[in-house]
């Protein structure tokens, strides 16, 4: 008897915390997130785990400073077969499972096992120091990227990172995380891909001449996601790519660059008008594909992280 009324309880003050959300204005993030960690709380107590995910993943776009790791990955852990068969179906919380069994953004446990916070930098950063600053931030773990992405910030300049440079650079990457968070796939598009496939990145919609759609990418394949009645046409694996380049026609007095794709399987070479991100783009499928074919030499299941490159704009 006790138990049902504390339940009851647990119920009220979940409904209570729904309309307390409902009233916050977007803008004031610090409040939306302690009503979405104590709603997921109470969800926890209340069995209601899919509920209760669904609130932790609402602290991506609010505050992660509070994010429940242990929690959220007990969570998942729990998880019934029906419950994770509708995990599935739901992409925030399936990218949210992914990410909780693949990374620990939050802290990151040194060679010394101290857990240790990542802070911004406050001077300028050599190659050796950026490189470790990039690691504890959980953007990226491999050094060779890590020095391309040092070659790209430090063009033109002295071969050193200023502060405010990476504090901008790392603004601009979780924006871009925050925003791939909230890419809702269809039932129908999401049945295409692999139960680890997130989206790193999405254009805006484009002209190609498979049709007008926004192109997606994961760490494994391109696919166009098709505007009206939304559907899924893939474009091309990264290991199937055998070429990419930027071509350009003429417009009255412009040369409007799109991007070409061409892969082992089709005959057709895929174009998209991506005109200002083509250089991005290019960038982009590149670096994936070279990580592909490097993994394929290897037989090792490596993809290089793009989230640095998604967010040089």
């Amino acid at each position: 008897m006790v138990h049902h009324y504390v339940q009851n309880y647990y119920g009220e003050l979940i409904i209570l915390l729904g309309k307390a959300i409902f009233c916050v204005p977007p803008e004031n993030s610090t409040l939306l997130a302690r009503y979405f960690y104590l709603r997921g709380f109470m969800n926890t107590l209340c069995s209601k785990r899919l509920d209760a995910l669904s609130d932790f993943q609402n602290l991506y776009k609010t505050d992660m400073e509070i994010f429940p790791t242990d929690l959220v990955k007990a969570l998942v852990d729990s998880l019934q077969k029906d419950e994770r068969s509708q995990a599935d179906q739901r992409p925030e919380l399936k990218r949210l499972i992914f990410k909780v069994k693949t990374d620990n953004e939050m802290v990151l446990v040194q060679a010394d096992d101290h857990v240790k916070k990542f802070h911004l930098p406050k001077t300028h950063m050599l190659q050796e120091d950026f490189v470790k600053r990039i690691q504890e931030s959980g953007i990226v773990k491999d050094v060779a990227t890590i020095h391309r992405l040092f070659e790209a910030l430090t063009v033109g300049q002295q071969k050193q990172i200023d502060p405010e440079v990476f504090r901008v650079f790392y603004t601009f990457w979780k924006e871009t995380e925050v925003e791939a968070q909230d890419v809702h796939l269809p039932a129908e598009v999401i049945e295409h891909l692999d139960n680890n496939e997130c989206v790193y990145k999405l254009s805006c919609s484009v002209k190609t001449n498979q049709g007008v759609g926004k192109i997606a990418m994961t760490q494994k394949r391109l696919f166009l996601l098709t505007d009206g009645r939304p559907g899924f046409i893939e474009i091309t694996k990264f290991r199937d790519i055998k070429e990419v380049k930027i071509s350009f026609a003429p417009f009255l007095l412009l040369r409007i660059p799109s991007l070409k794709i061409k892969c082992s399987l089709r005959k057709e070479v895929f174009e998209a008008n991506l005109k200002s991100a083509c250089d991005l783009w290019n960038l982009m499928v590149r670096e994936m594909w070279a990580g592909r074919t490097m993994a394929d030499d290897h037989k090792v299941g490596y993809t290089p992280d793009l989230k640095d490159w998604c967010c040089i704009q």
